[in-house]
């Protein structure tokens, strides 16, 4: 539509520029108007729409419509993500189906823990996700019956009709948002290392206590925020915490060997060193804070940012890192010293 600067064709009313158009259909007047030919549309004003409405209009409507593409594109990334997730447990278990290899029982055994964990975590976040598409898709298919019926009634029900279609676009982006970003609750217990000799693991996993590698018994989940919180009770020689990639390091016997990337872990040291599987000048470098005995460390996972966080809450110092959210992530420590998880803290 050009809504570029246009001049009224009457005679008397000396070229005035178009300043919008009528809209009522039974108007026997000229449908664009200056100012002047309001007067020949006395009886319905309510139909007079002025071009500047529509221009404010078109910018509205362009930005609604990159909001929404933005956010199709942001449910495609998680579908990639749990479809990657689902096809590498898939693939594994039908490969083992077809020829049982006891060489692969390990992976095959992590396969089932994986999706044990998945029952557990994604399946209710996921029928909570169809619930509310389900709904959008109602409430759409609603409007456009709605549109339908009320096309007859002019622009200011459309007028209205775009009002409530922006406040239910709103609504649901939000809903949708507060799933995304919802906080993920997750008891944390680290479990036995049997390689380990000199551990004593107490409270079911709460409280470590000794040297070697240990793994939480929960993988993050891969959507939202998930948190945890450490107590440092003793540090012998050294404490390293954050979060790992399971398959990865128990590929390495247990021994990730820190000082080259790739190893599958994300930490930081009670030295202020931090260690990360992604980026060579964030890996074995001391970039992170300090900490020391009695000091509490609180971890968050932030899926959709792509990062994990450390807070030493004495002090509220913090550091993050990069992740790849489409790794198994387990909470993982190596440690000469002693650790508790704090529950509700």
């Amino acid at each position: 539509m050009n809504l570029g600067i246009q001049q009224c064709q009457k005679i008397d009313h000396l070229k005035n520029p178009i300043i919008g158009i009528c809209t009522d259909r039974v108007c026997q007047s000229q449908r664009l108007y200056c100012f002047l030919c309001i007067e020949n549309h006395r009886d319905h004003l309510n139909s007079l729409i002025q071009y500047d409405w529509l221009r404010n209009q078109m910018v509205s409507s362009i930005q609604i419509i990159k909001e929404i593409s933005f956010n199709i594109q942001e449910c495609h990334q998680v579908i990639h993500i749990l479809n990657s997730f689902i096809k590498s447990a898939e693939d594994c278990i039908l490969n083992n189906l077809q020829e049982f290899q006891i060489e692969n029982l390990d992976q095959q055994i992590s396969q089932f823990r994986k999706l044990g964990q998945a029952q557990e975590t994604l399946l209710p976040q996921l029928s909570e996700l169809i619930k509310l598409l389900r709904l959008m898709g109602k409430e759409w298919e609603n409007l456009e019956k709605r549109h339908s019926i009320e096309n007859d009634f002019g622009v200011q029900n459309k007028i209205q009709q775009t009002k409530l279609i922006q406040k239910q676009y709103c609504d649901q982006k939000e809903s949708i948002q507060s799933l995304i970003n919802k906080h993920n609750q997750l008891l944390v217990r680290f479990e036995e290392n049997y390689q380990c000799r000199y551990v004593d693991i107490q409270q079911y996993g709460k409280i470590v206590q000794g040297q070697g590698l240990f793994f939480g018994n929960q993988m993050i989940p891969k959507i939202g925020i998930t948190k945890f919180t450490l107590k440092i009770w003793d540090v012998k020689a050294f404490v390293n915490i954050g979060v790992g990639d399971k398959d990865t390091i128990v590929r390495t016997n247990y021994a990730p060997n820190l000082k080259f990337i790739g190893h599958g872990a994300y930490l930081i040291s009670n030295q202020g060193y931090n260690y990360t599987h992604l980026s060579k000048t964030q890996n074995d470098v001391q970039q992170s804070f300090i900490f020391n005995k009695y000091d509490v460390i609180l971890i968050e996972i932030n899926m959709n940012l792509k990062a994990i966080f450390w807070t030493k809450k004495s002090t509220l110092q913090q550091f993050q890192l990069e992740i790849n959210n489409e790794q198994d992530l387990y909470p993982l420590i190596i440690l000469h010293g002693k650790v508790e998880v704090l529950d509700n803290f």
